[in-house]
């Protein structure tokens, strides 16, 4: 169902150059059997999976919320990287249906290959692919969408799949998907500047902050005191409120790399929540593992309040807004 020459039909001609689309505008995703050309044997258009959860989004309407120009990328380690041609749509988080359930919550990840100027006209012979036989059409998507799940599962051994199941997702691939590049590289600042509205004075700022860092050699991550972190279980329900404990109560439960239990407390962005009263939004109980792929069941889950993500301006402005992950230690129950 996939396509090993990718990008060939005379109908995509156009995708061979990216579109040029702006923050705010409204894009239509395109067909299912458009995006089926533009994709390699591996279900990728330069390293970036189209995930099957994508599929039933295929010719809908959406809002460009935001450009992600760079991104923070599991290779090794946690590295941040250069995209191109990559946006986020005003549309829900993955939800994990065709990786195991996983709660991460990513924002999916779209290449402007994959969508359309919403003003554009349909050619005759699409509109005829997706209405007058949108019973076959249908069919012909679930076959589609059937092989991007056999590419999302990684196949393993009898053994290492009673341990944890693999899978393979835009998280997992997200190093070969983007390119190394410096923290001091101006032009990818210039490009934020014009795709995301980002400000002058604010890329200055981090700019400056990060010089600083670099003089005075920190990396940036709290250090705890402790040697084996403690757990705390509220069993903690969607929709209930609780307040963040002070930033000096959630040091005590940290050890020297900043984590408890091995989940990072990210001072930068999670900080400023310390003192407020938020709801509970989302339960996480699994996870893909970026490194390997692996789906983890986490033995101290953690809750998501108010939906709260990464700004990625401690991050030279990664564009994935991932989710906070709270550890219930960290949290009480409000009055």
């Amino acid at each position: 169902m996939l396509n090993p020459q990718p990008q060939t039909a005379p109908h995509l001609e156009a995708a061979q150059s990216p579109p040029t689309f702006t923050r705010g505008q409204w894009v239509r995703v395109r067909p299912w059997h458009q995006i089926q050309l533009t994709l390699d044997l591996e279900g990728s258009l330069q390293g970036l999976p189209f995930m099957p959860e994508m599929v039933k989004l295929c010719g809908q309407r959406l809002k460009i919320d935001r450009f992600a120009n760079q991104v923070c990328a599991n290779v090794g380690t946690v590295k941040i990287r250069k995209l191109d041609n990559v946006v986020v749509l005003e549309v829900g988080r993955c939800d994990g249906q065709f990786h195991g359930g996983c709660e991460m919550g990513c924002d999916i990840l779209w290449k402007t290959q994959w969508l359309v100027d919403d003003d554009e006209t349909v050619q005759p012979t699409e509109e005829a692919c997706e209405t007058s036989v949108a019973h076959r059409a249908d069919h012909v998507n679930q076959g589609f969408q059937a092989s991007l799940v056999q590419l999302a599962t990684v196949a393993q051994d009898d053994e290492a799949e009673k341990v944890a199941p693999c899978f393979r997702c835009q998280a997992t691939e997200l190093g070969a998907a983007s390119r190394q590049t410096s923290a001091f590289n101006l032009q990818q600042y210039r490009v934020e500047h014009t795709t995301n509205g980002t400000s002058i004075g604010r890329i200055g700022t981090f700019l400056a902050s990060t010089l600083l860092r670099k003089i005075t050699k920190q990396n940036g991550n709290c250090e705890g005191p402790c040697r084996r972190t403690p757990a705390s279980h509220l069993g903690l329900s969607v929709g209930e409120r609780v307040r963040v404990k002070t930033f000096e109560e959630i040091l005590k439960t940290l050890d020297a790399q900043g984590c408890n239990r091995g989940l990072w407390f990210d001072e930068a962005e999670m900080r400023r929540f310390c003192g407020q009263t938020l709801t509970v939004s989302r339960r996480i109980t699994r996870i893909i593992n970026e490194g390997t792929g692996q789906l983890l069941n986490l033995q101290v889950p953690s809750v998501v309040l108010n939906e709260t993500q990464c700004s990625g301006l401690s991050r030279r402005f990664c564009g994935r807004g991932m989710l906070h992950f709270w550890r219930e230690v960290w949290l009480e129950r409000a009055e």
